[in-house]
């Protein structure tokens, strides 16, 4: 695999780090752009998310009643969501394989969405046109990735360089550059978001609270998607679109 992509054996070795104290984190703006888009009415509404990790955001998104499949190249990550669902009685489909070449359907899924996975690939293009195949026409579209201009890049080019970062290789993206992607591929750009700070869980515990309400301010703001750890943005598949 190229030296610029994380391979999978960088990916087992953290779930196995991960699986000995397991915690679990809903990415809340994510989960709040998804119920906007479909009216607070999941019922029935066929969803994946692809890279799904530990499955927070799926198993969720299925106790709404969204007919869910997770999809992640680790067995354990899908180890993991298979142990969460059977301990919550929840109904999903877990599918290990390479997110770049699913044996998915074409134009199947209402929503397919990805959170912190297409900046591990060198051809961002080839995984996101993966997502718009098995995506219904008229279906959505959220690719969430680290936002390009904050602090926190500059930290991990340095940790990237010293070989100190756990995650192998990993890029970052603008409004540009998410904006150049929908176009190239005929997409609908629907809406985009910033959320989150990496600073926060640095902070001391007596500071967080506060320091979470203050940011709020600007997560909610136009500025979000410029100055926030991470950048969502939600395309629409046109109804006429043909897959390429």
């Amino acid at each position: 695999m190229n030296k610029k992509t994380s391979s999978k054996d960088i990916w087992q070795k953290q779930w196995q780090i991960f699986s000995k104290n397991l915690s679990y984190h809903l990415n809340e703006k994510v989960i709040f752009q998804i119920l906007n888009l479909f009216k607070q009415k999941l019922k029935g509404i066929k969803i994946i998310e692809l890279g799904a990790g530990s499955g927070g955001d799926i198993l969720y998104l299925s106790q709404l009643g969204a007919k869910t499949t997770a999809l992640d190249f680790s067995q354990k990550s899908i180890s993991i969501i298979n142990s969460r669902a059977k301990i919550q009685k929840l109904k999903i489909k877990t599918i290990c394989q390479d997110c770049q070449k699913t044996k998915l359907p074409n134009n199947y899924f209402d929503l397919v969405f990805s959170v912190g996975l297409v900046e591990h690939f060198t051809k961002p293009l080839l995984t996101i046109k993966e997502q718009v195949r098995i995506l219904k026409p008229g279906g959505y579209l959220i690719i969430d990735v680290p936002q390009k201009f904050n602090l926190y890049t500059l930290v991990k080019k340095i940790r990237m360089a010293t070989k100190t970062y756990p995650f192998g290789w990993e890029t970052e993206y603008s409004v540009a550059n998410l904006k150049s992607f929908g176009h190239q591929l005929g997409l609908k750009t629907v809406d985009y978001y910033g959320r989150d700070s990496a600073f926060t869980l640095k902070l001391p515990k007596s500071w967080q609270k506060n320091y979470k309400k203050l940011f709020s301010h600007i997560e909610n703001s136009q500025l979000a998607p410029y100055v926030c750890l991470n950048l969502g943005f939600i395309y629409q598949k046109p109804k006429n679109y043909e897959n390429k």
